[in-house]
């Protein structure tokens, strides 16, 4: 739940203003074309326009959903922040409603919001997780309908499409990122977009897609075999599904996520595939299908319980094939808690 007296305290400043749709949403329950939230020391409110004040009223929690027009936004804001000296808003809009913002309100001290909102946002809700633990349901669910369609001959664009149809059948509201699918020498592409590639025997498929469920993103990626794996073949799959399980075995709270990547990468370079592994590990995924925390190289982030992370080692060989398997996992005390119910073992149609 958010607690947007918690964020003012964090954020030193007498005020917030969000207008990003990501965290509009993540603080009122709500999000339309036409919104700003603000948080002051009196309350909190969600300006909207006439176009969604009816169905705002209805949907928003924790807010009081205040009518204006675009002409009249800066105008409300101000009357609202009477007594407010440093306001802070996200860093999140374009140049243009950058300059709209300092030059409308000019009289206040305006300072870009740190990393609280984004470390909050982090850790998740048990609803926040059920959400999500629905979205990656759908998704998964829509795999296995996809595995009774794939032949020989169909294409990447017709994969990809009926996967998404079935993840929308099955109550997803959108996709949350456009899908991957590759088949053959494409899966060596991390983010291959779909072709007219037709599927033949003996070619490797991969799958990168996810559901969206009332705002919140899930994302797997998974590869099988269209009839029988060559030795090569099964010995990537079964490093890049070693690489994971090893990364799941030490997720917990307080580990560093650097760390965590590490592990994994440290596998797959014993196993002589060390320069075939060319992005991070994961990241986190809510409202946003990229969030914090991200499991790389690069963070400094230390993992907390209820992080949603995903986990998606993968090794990709120029003019071959290449293999990513991903999970989602929830940061525990003790340990983790797998999401996903499909299996990681290699599938072979």
């Amino acid at each position: 739940m958010f607690d947007w007296k918690l964020l003012l305290r964090s954020s030193g400043a007498d005020a917030v203003i969000l207008t990003s749709p990501s965290n509009t949403l993540y603080a009122s329950g709500y999000v339309s074309s036409f919104r700003t939230a603000l948080l002051t020391k009196d309350g909190g409110y969600f300006l909207t326009d006439s176009r969604y004040f009816g169905e705002a009223s209805e949907k928003v929690k924790g807010l009081k959903v205040v009518e204006c027009s675009n002409q009249s936004l800066y105008s409300t804001l101000i009357e609202l922040l009477q007594g407010a000296k440093r306001v802070a808003y996200d860093t999140d809009i374009s140049l243009v409603e950058y300059l709209k913002l300092t030059t409308k309100l000019a009289s206040f001290e305006l300072v870009p919001l740190g990393k609280e909102l984004s470390l909050m946002r982090s850790v998740k809700s048990d609803m926040e997780i059920e959400k999500i633990r629905k979205a990656l349901s759908i998704s998964e669910k829509a795999f296995d309908m996809l595995l009774g369609f794939v032949r020989e001959g169909v294409s990447e664009r017709e994969c990809a499409y009926t996967l998404e149809y079935y993840m929308m059948k099955l109550g997803g509201e959108r996709i949350s990122f456009d899908t991957i699918m590759a088949f053959g020498e494409n899966t060596a592409y991390p983010h291959a977009h779909p072709t007219d590639k037709r599927l033949e025997k003996g070619m490797f498929v991969t799958c990168d897609f996810g559901a969206v469920v009332d705002g919140y993103h899930s994302d797997i990626t998974r590869t099988f075999v269209f009839g029988k794996p060559t030795d090569k073949m099964l010995d990537v799959y079964n490093t890049v599904k070693d690489a994971g399980s090893l990364a799941m075995e030490n997720i917990k709270d307080g580990v560093s996520a650097r760390y965590v990547d590490s592990v994994a990468r440290e596998h797959i370079s014993k196993k002589g595939y060390g320069e075939y592994f060319t992005h991070s590990l994961g990241h986190g995924v809510g409202i946003d299908i990229h969030e914090e925390p991200r499991l790389a190289s690069s963070s400094d982030t230390v993992l907390v319980t209820n992080n949603v992370v995903t986990v998606e080692p993968g090794i990709y060989i120029g003019g071959e094939f290449g293999v990513r398997i991903e999970e989602m996992v929830v940061v525990k005390d003790d340990g983790n808690e797998r999401l996903n119910v499909s299996t990681r073992e290699l599938i072979m149609l």
